[in-house]
């Protein structure tokens, strides 16, 4: 078993005509059925956009020791936002998978979050990995002036996964019947929720060897 943090992550394309206010509570109110903590039923109010013209909320209050995290809502303005990742509205719990049901997270918690939180793109993944191939990302993103792993592309698939249909045809050229067409009889669950797919290629704690060879086999099997 692998001991090191791991990081769900959830991104949404920030929209102008969607308030941070509505944004947010329709995001509570998706999550509502969920058991504490998970439903953020003792969340504070959302701050004012801070200098960062971003407005976070602390989620560490909610949970217990090993699992900590924000969520933050970016400025709404039609001459603001622009098509890059760095303007999403972004969900971030890094945790020890010791604290929790790892399985529980994936096939209960997680799709509920994705419809919940309307995000484009969802994954769980290896903190020491994500760090690891960070300076790769900004590297990549500044010779090509894409942005390779946020709206645009996906650098790294990992073990858990979801991404919408404008992301499929973006970072894959492919339609997310053909994601589920390629994919499937060859991960453990790959299918159709929201306005996209989730990609599942194991629900079980894995080595960090083994995370490491996830994308390139799904990949393979994807033919990209």
């Amino acid at each position: 078993m692998n001991k090191n943090k791991f990081e769900l992550s959830l991104r949404h394309r920030a929209n102008y005509k969607e308030p941070i206010d509505q944004k947010h509570q329709n995001f509570l109110k998706g999550i509502n059925d969920l058991i504490l903590p998970w439903n953020f039923k003792e969340l504070d109010e959302i701050p004012d956009i801070g200098k960062e013209l971003v407005a976070v909320i602390n989620l560490n209050k909610l949970f217990k020791k090993g699992i900590n995290g924000y969520l933050s809502y970016s400025y709404r303005d039609k001459s603001y936002l622009k098509d890059n990742a760095q303007y999403d509205d972004i969900l971030i719990l890094e945790f020890d998978p010791d604290v929790l049901d790892y399985s529980d997270l994936i096939k209960k918690i997680l799709p509920i979050f994705i419809k919940a939180f309307n995000c484009y793109r969802a994954t769980i993944q290896n903190i020491e990995i994500a760090n690891k191939d960070w300076p790769l990302i900004i590297q990549k993103c500044n010779e090509s002036g894409v942005d390779v792993d946020g709206r645009d592309g996906v650098f790294r698939i990992n073990s858990v996964n979801y991404y919408d249909e404008e992301l499929c045809q973006r970072a894959f050229n492919l339609t997310t019947d053909q994601v589920i067409n390629r994919l499937k009889d060859e991960v453990e669950s790959v299918y159709k929720t929201a306005r996209g797919v989730v990609i599942i290629y194991s629900s079980q704690l894995l080595s960090q060897d083994d995370m490491l060879a996830i994308d390139s086999k799904i990949r393979s099997l994807l033919k990209i």
